[in-house]
């Protein structure tokens, strides 16, 4: 049976749910303040307990304009509307709200958007997986499957859906971390402006992500990333040199970032390129050199390596980076010491000079 609570003045039905060994409580509003009225709204709900218990969505009759008991389909459009409201009110950034949106605006595509969430299963997701595998590569459809399995167990949780569908991961290898040696970022510098030069070794000296340092604050000789725009929503600072404070400086004077949450700081939108420009910048770079594998973030990737040579500190590099745990440092100990020396040979000379400030040139090693 079920039982009556009050909660601000209103009274719910509360229907308790079997999940496992445990049971949690489905609050079925009965939309009135006054007891008495609830009490008889109450027996209507303990007509339907057990179908309530078995997991279908009922509507009552003072729930709709009908004024009957009706099944409630709750369809995938609705329920991707309310986990973007729910997730975004709990502070999602906005790069990750984009991503899901990229992944349920995929599954609807295949669906529609009309289709019952209830009845999204392990045979759709297969069909999802066998009909994307010819658009989009494995890591794209790995980002989105763990999407998927985020979103149905929100759903299951909140009593929309009676389980999560079995969603089984792509097995893809364990890929590497790249980074550019001395003569490949030289060779990439070579062919972009002095400016661009002294962005790319910004980069790689901070192991800064593409809009740290857009989004970020200079405090004295260091730069507080904001944990607002933060990957790893966590704040952490980065030591600068006066030769990277004047670059930071300049990239802020001439570079804007539209997905920037709003905060207490000043943010003026800029007229000028959007920080995406630099990546954009370094892929053309990257094919004039002729060289191709290579990403913008990989200047994030040789930060990491070239701290670890200098330090042989693992923990150094994970507070370089703003890791929240070791565990995702840990891959760039793997290389082998030597080869990083031959890649790197300003940082293994008895006495290792201070890298030269890119006016012009940024060439080292």
């Amino acid at each position: 049976m079920a039982g009556l609570r009050k909660i601000k003045g209103k009274w719910y039905a509360r229907v308790f749910m079997p999940q496992g060994h445990l049971l949690t409580e489905k609050k079925i509003p009965l939309r009135t303040a006054d007891e008495k009225i609830a009490r008889i709204r109450r027996l209507e709900v303990n007509q339907c307990e057990k179908d309530i218990k078995a997991g279908i969505d009922l509507s009552f009759p003072w729930l709709n304009d009908e004024g009957l008991v009706k099944v409630v389909r709750l369809t995938l459009e609705d329920a991707v509307a309310k986990y973007k409201k729910s997730r975004e009110a709990e502070g999602l950034s906005k790069s990750a709200t984009g991503i899901f949106l990229d992944a349920s605006n995929d599954l609807m595509d295949l669906l529609g958007k009309t289709f019952p969430v209830s009845q999204i299963g392990i045979k759709e997701i297969d069909r999802y997986k066998s009909v994307r595998k010819e658009k989009y590569s494995p890591h794209t459809i790995q980002i989105r499957l763990r999407n998927y399995k985020t979103f149905f167990s929100y759903l299951r949780d909140r009593g929309d859906i009676e389980s999560v569908p079995m969603i089984k991961l792509l097995r893809i290898p364990k890929s590497e971390p790249l980074y550019l040696s001395n003569k490949v970022f030289n060779d990439i510098c070579d062919q972009v402006d002095a400016y661009m030069k002294r962005v790319f070794w910004f980069y790689r000296e901070t192991g800064c992500r593409l809009r740290e340092p857009i989004e970020g604050t200079l405090e004295g000789d260091f730069l507080i990333i904001n944990p607002l725009t933060s990957k790893s929503r966590r704040s952490h600072d980065i030591f600068l040199t006066a030769e990277l404070k004047a670059i930071l400086v300049e990239i802020q004077s001439t570079t804007h970032s539209r997905n920037l949450i709003v905060t207490n700081k000043k943010n003026p939108v800029r007229s000028t390129h959007e920080a995406q420009h630099f990546s954009k910048c370094f892929a053309k770079a990257m094919e004039d050199a002729e060289f191709s594998g290579y990403k913008f973030h990989n200047l994030r990737d040789t930060c990491a390596v070239r701290h670890y040579l200098k330090t042989r500190d693992i923990y150094a590099v994970k507070t370089l980076l703003g890791h929240a745990s070791v565990v995702m440092t840990e891959k760039y100990a793997d290389f082998e010491p030597r080869r990083l020396e031959q890649d790197f040979p300003d940082l293994v000379q008895k006495n290792m000079l201070r890298p030269i400030y890119p006016t012009q040139d940024v060439s080292v090693g």
